[in-house]
């Protein structure tokens, strides 16, 4: 790979002279500057993503953390990382983080939308719901809605002989950090990893799909740390759906929500690291990790209760026991940590322990009853809103005449701005006029947030931002629970994720400016000599030179 930096070390039995190299300027410190200031040229790049991993998460438990996320914190930590956009969901959080750049740019602009203008098959279908991560025309997962190269693909590109490989508990999250070229994609699926059709799995991923499918027909893992038994906050959310009390659930959906899903995520992304020798050539090669089950934690019992934490503690035995293999390996090797986005507690225990504002959106504005509202004002029999669950962006038909259209997005804006769970609401028009987003992240301002989410070919012709503590799913029914909380709002709890970045031998620090996981792309392609144009991204590198702070 062609490299644009060098740095060299002049070892010797004192103290040693180090000469940095950057556009052909030569900087000369000790040994010891050299140590805190420059990483290491890395044979290994390795990403770890913990999805709904939010700073107010990591800052929590930072003090309990005993082994992989001990070793992480000593690093050079941005506390005040944030997913700069304002539609915090999985897809468009994965896709911003080896990118370098923002959803309105990458165009994943959320898990699903929907294309009004498109048919969904042969039958005429005036619509259809997009996922993020699949190919519409033959279902397949796949990086055909990604408009924007990975760092993946960068090295690729310049040396084709680096080896790229992601593995995920989702399909979304694996393809947005792999990209379009990677050696190897793997996602989780409830029969095991796959990759896509005609690939190769390695030996080994078959042997982890093989405990894996055991592992599924065991008892949840469910022992807890003596650390969280103070957190077991149990909270009733409708009769008979009680979350933080005792469960003997060993349903495939309760596997999903605790340690076991990392664990085998963790046994996949060894095999890979292994069969395909990563690191170990004359190249330089990128594996990515996105672990899935705090989300799913997150999700089926909230971020507040025990088992958040038992979740927390188990997941960092497990990053120590990917630091202790790396380790083995011997060879130069950079870790950044990083979260897809935050996630907001289950609203009523928010609500019990003094989040007033804290409720679950009004029925009324879901996309099912504003269709049927907009029908009755507009007298037409047939569909005006699209879509099944309440989204920020708001689709309206393309069945409708231009003048019933227009008095449909005027009386449904009406409807959502006089609601009281609703902070505001911006229109096409006003995204399209709107400037991209400038200045400290944390410091954007609501419409600055929707630009960074706004794609004009695939965001809604209305976009709806709740109000704080307002979340937009319904309250779960008698035996359900799967989805008692969530996040996707643009607000600092969905927004706020740590950065960290790790070597061996680090004199870590901590960096008090807010950043964007944007930035993450280009900080690990300047480590390794890689051009990322600003010009075609939205980051910019990170300035991990603690002599200069």
């Amino acid at each position: 790979m062609q490299r644009f930096s060098s740095v060299g070390f002049l070892r010797g039995a004192g103290v040693a002279a180090c000469a940095v190299t950057f556009s052909g300027v030569t900087m000369m410190g000790t040994a010891l500057d050299a140590a805190a200031a420059a990483p290491p040229e890395p044979k290994l790049i390795v990403t770890v993503v913990v999805d709904q991993y939010s700073s107010d998460l990591f800052n929590e438990y930072r003090p309990l953390y005993r082994d992989g996320l001990k070793i992480l914190s000593s690093g050079i930590v941005f506390p005040r990382g944030h997913q700069g956009h304002a539609s915090t969901e999985t897809c468009p959080g994965h896709s911003t983080i080896l990118t370098g750049s923002r959803p309105s740019r990458t165009g994943i602009i959320a898990n699903d939308w929907q294309a009004p203008q498109h048919p969904q098959s042969a039958k005429g279908a005036k619509s259809y719901d997009v996922y993020c991560a699949k190919d519409p025309a033959t279902g397949a997962v796949s990086t055909r809605f990604l408009r924007t190269p990975t760092l993946g693909d960068r090295m690729r590109a310049v040396d084709s002989e680096s080896k790229v490989v992601a593995v995920a508990g989702k399909d979304r999250a694996a393809t947005m950090l792999a990209g379009h070229n990677a050696t190897l994609t793997l996602w989780w699926t409830s029969k095991g990893f796959e990759t896509y059709a005609g690939g190769d799995l390695p030996k080994g991923i078959a042997d982890v799909n093989k405990h894996a499918l055991l592992s599924m027909k065991s008892d949840v893992p469910v022992d807890t740390h003596f650390e969280c038994a103070a957190r077991a906050n149990s909270v009733e959310l409708v009769k008979d759906v009680d979350v933080g009390v005792p469960s003997n659930d060993t349903s495939y959906s309760a596997w999903r929500a605790s340690p076991a899903l990392d664990e085998v995520t963790l046994d996949a992304a060894l095999a890979a690291l292994d069969e395909l020798q990563l690191g170990r050539g004359a190249h330089t090669d990128l594996l990515a990790v996105s672990f899935s089950a705090t989300d799913y934690v997150g999700h089926r019992y909230g971020t507040g209760g025990i088992e958040m934490c038992t979740q927390q503690l188990h997941l960092d035995v497990l990053i120590g026991r990917l630091i202790d293999r790396l380790n083995r390996i011997d060879v130069p090797y950079v870790v950044v940590l990083t979260a897809d986005h935050g996630g907001l507690d289950v609203t009523e225990r928010n609500a019990q322990q003094g989040v007033g504002e804290a409720r679950r959106i009004a029925a009324t504005l879901y996309p099912k009853a504003m269709d049927d509202y907009l029908r009755r004002e507009l007298r037409v029999d047939r569909q005006v809103v699209l879509g099944d669950f309440f989204t920020p962006d708001v689709y309206f038909s393309a069945d409708l005449s231009a003048k019933v259209r227009a008095r449909a997005i005027k009386k449904a804006l009406d409807r959502y701005r006089q609601s009281p769970d609703v902070e505001t609401v911006f229109t096409r028009e006003e995204l399209l006029a709107a400037a991209a987003p400038r200045g400290p992240v944390d410091e954007w301002t609501l419409l600055e947030r929707a630009k960074a989410s706004f794609d004009p070919e695939r965001s809604g012709s209305l976009i709806v931002m709740v109000k704080p503590f307002v979340t937009g799913l319904p309250a779960p029914q008698p035996g359900q629970r799967d989805y008692v909380a969530g996040h996707g709002s643009p607000w600092g709890y969905d927004r706020r994720v740590p950065i960290v970045f790790w070597w061996p031998g680090i004199a870590g620090f901590e960096q008090p400016r807010a950043v964007e996981t944007a930035d993450i792309m280009p900080t690990l392609a300047r480590m390794i000599g890689l051009d990322a144009s600003a010009r075609e991204i939205d980051g910019h590198a990170l300035d991990l030179d603690k002599a200069t702070h």
